[in-house]
C-alpha cells in the first residue's frame, strides 16, 4: 500500500506541477496525513493480518489481496529457479560419479620393424680356365661391354686352351660341369639377370671364326640354363706374354669386394677410383680417367679445361703420386678407328705432368 500511495503521489505532482500549480500549495489544502489516518490505517492493517472485523472497504481489501499473491508469486517463482538449479547440479554429479572416468588411450609405442638385410656380394667362383665375379659398381659397368642396371655377372675365359688349331675345339677344356656349378652360386632373377662374357684369346685366333661362334654358343647357352639373360661374348686377344692366371689373381683378394667405386668429376672429366677385386682385374689400375670431351685428331694436347678438371678430380679422390691410371676418352665424329698416337701421347704426357703412371689410353 505505502508503494502505490508514493506513486500515486508522484503522479499528483507531476500533474499539478504541469497544469502550474506550485507544490508548496499542497500542504495549506491539507495534503498532509493527518495521525488520525495513520491511526486507522494501522489498525486496519492489524486486522487484515490477524484476520479480524475488517475496517476497510471491500474494495481496498480486494486491492491489498491481490498485492499479496502477486508478491507470493514472485517468491515462489524465484524459489523454484533455485530448486530446479540445485537439483540439476545434483543430477549432474551424480551421473559423474557414475560414470568410469574416461582414460585416454595410451600413447602408441614405437615399433622396431626390422630392416631388411643388405644382399651380401656373392664371392667371386674360380674354375679351371675360368672365373665368375659379381657385377656392383658403376665403373665395373662402365669396363664392360653393353652393361647396364641389370647386369649380375660376368665370365672371364681363357680361350687360349678352347682351341686346339684354328678348326679344332677341345670340348674338355670348356670344363662345363665346373662353370655350370659356378652359376648357381650366383641367384638370377629369371629374365633380368644378364650375364657377360670376356673371352680371352692369344693373337690370330680371330681366323677361326666358326670356332669362336661355337664358343660363344655355348657359353650362351650355359647362362641361359641358370636363369640369366646372357649377353654378347665379347673377345680380347693378346700377344704371348698374356697370362690368364696372372690376370685373375686380383679376384682371389677380397678386400673391397663389397666396397662403392662412386666417380668424381665434373662434365668433362670423372675419375673413379678402383677398389673392388673385380675392377682391378680388368684396369690393373688404382683410377679410371673418363674423359667426355670429344678428342679429335687435331688435338696435340690435351684441352686446358680438361686438364683443370682432371686436376681437380685427381686431388679429390687423394690420388698418390706414381699411382696407375687409365684414361678413356669420347672419341669425336671424325677420330676414326683406334686410338690416335698423339692422343696417346697428350694423356701420356698429362699423366706425365699430374705424376701418375699411365696404362693404357681407350677410346
Amino acid at each position: 500500500m505505502a508503494g502505490r500511495i508514493a506513486r500515486a503521489k508522484d503522479v499528483l505532482a507531476a500533474r499539478l506541477t504541469r497544469r502550474g500549480v506550485p507544490l508548496s500549495l499542497l500542504t495549506p489544502l491539507g495534503f498532509a496525513v493527518a495521525p488520525s489516518f495513520v491511526t486507522a490505517t494501522t489498525r486496519g492493517a492489524v486486522a487484515f493480518v490477524t484476520g479480524g472485523p475488517q475496517m476497510a472497504p471491500k474494495p481496498v481489501l480486494h486491492l491489498a489481496q491481490k498485492e499479496i499473491r502477486m508478491a507470493l508469486a514472485k517468491k515462489a517463482l524465484g524459489w523454484g529457479v533455485v530448486v530446479v538449479a540445485v537439483c540439476s547440479a545434483l543430477a549432474f554429479g551424480l551421473r559423474s560419479s557414475a560414470e568410469p572416468p574416461v582414460v585416454p588411450p595410451p600413447a602408441p609405442q614405437s615399433v622396431a620393424v626390422d630392416k631388411a638385410p643388405v644382399p651380401k656380394v656373392p664371392k667371386v667362383v674360380v674354375g679351371k680356365g675360368f672365373a665368375i665375379a659379381p657385377v656392383t659398381t658403376d665403373l665395373q659397368r662402365r669396363l664392360i661391354r653393353d652393361a647396364g642396371p641389370n647386369s649380375s655377372v660376368i665370365v672371364l675365359m681363357n680361350g687360349t686352351g678352347l682351341l686346339k688349331t684354328n678348326n679344332t675345339l677341345d670340348v674338355e677344356a670348356f670344363n662345363l660341369g665346373e662353370l655350370s656349378k659356378g652359376f648357381k652360386a650366383f641367384p638370377a632373377q629369371q629374365g633380368k639377370s644378364v650375364a657377360h662374357f670376356l673371352v680371352h684369346y692369344p693373337s690370330g685366333t680371330w681366323d677361326s671364326r666358326d670356332g669362336i661362334r661355337i664358343i660363344n654358343f655355348t657359353l650362351v647357352g650355359t647362362a641361359r640354363e641358370h636363369g640369366f639373360v646372357p649377353g654378347e661374348p665379347t673377345g680380347s686377344y693378346h700377344n704371348a706374354s698374356f697370362e690368364f692366371d696372372k690376370y685373375i689373381r686380383p679376384l682371389a683378394d677380397e678386400n673391397g669386394a663389397e666396397s662403392e667405386e662412386p666417380a668424381v668429376g665434373d662434365a668433362r672429366v670423372r675419375v673413379y677410383p678402383v677398389r673392388t677385386p673385380l675392377s682391378r682385374a680388368l684396369t690393373t689400375a688404382d683410377a679410371v680417367v673418363e674423359v667426355f670431351m670429344p678428342l679429335n685428331r687435331a688435338d696435340k694436347a690435351l684441352p686446358e679445361d680438361v686438364v683443370t678438371s682432371a686436376r681437380n678430380a685427381t686431388e679429390k679422390l687423394k690420388l698418390q703420386k706414381g699411382q696407375r691410371v687409365i684414361v678413356r676418352y669420347t672419341r669425336a665424329r671424325n677420330g676414326g678407328q683406334g686410338t690416335p698416337d698423339h692422343i696417346v701421347d697428350a694423356c701420356r704426357q698429362w699423366a706425365k705432368d699430374a705424376g701418375f703412371e699411365l696404362v693404357y689410353v681407350q677410346g
